[in-house]
């Protein structure tokens, strides 16, 4: 799971994103999305290492992308780049990267609010 971490970071919207995508019995790679401090005190290294091996493991990436976020972006790109399943979550009133809309094997979902963006990926990951 991918969402903004440096700014305008929404911890409540996430984990209610993550406690979804639990409860339909898959397993959040990325749990330090969750921490009040997602960083750990970690080298901006260990982080890079740290994610990207967290999307070896995954099969698909959940990301929030209402935010611009480069961290965000590069995970997307890697994820595309080794072949994994990407749905990206999005406010309509948001903008869309014209490289992540012209995309094909992105899925991008507009959501109105939480429950609803919760409702969306649990159709999504059926």
């Amino acid at each position: 799971m991918a969402v903004p971490l440096a700014y305008n970071r929404d911890q409540l919207f996430a984990s209610a994103l993550a406690e979804a995508i639990e409860g339909m019995g898959h397993e959040i790679t990325s749990k330090w999305v969750l921490d009040k401090d997602p960083s750990w005190g970690l080298s901006y290294q260990d982080i890079a290492k740290r994610d990207f091996e967290a999307l070896e493991k995954s099969d698909v990436l959940v990301a929030e992308i209402s935010t611009p976020s480069h961290g965000v972006g590069m995970e997307i790109e890697f994820a595309v780049l080794n072949s994994k399943r990407v749905i990206c979550l999005k406010r309509p009133d948001s903008k869309l990267s014209g490289l992540i809309a012209g995309t094909r094997s992105i899925e991008v979902l507009n959501y109105l609010d939480g429950e609803d963006a919760i409702r969306l990926i649990s159709q999504s990951l059926k």
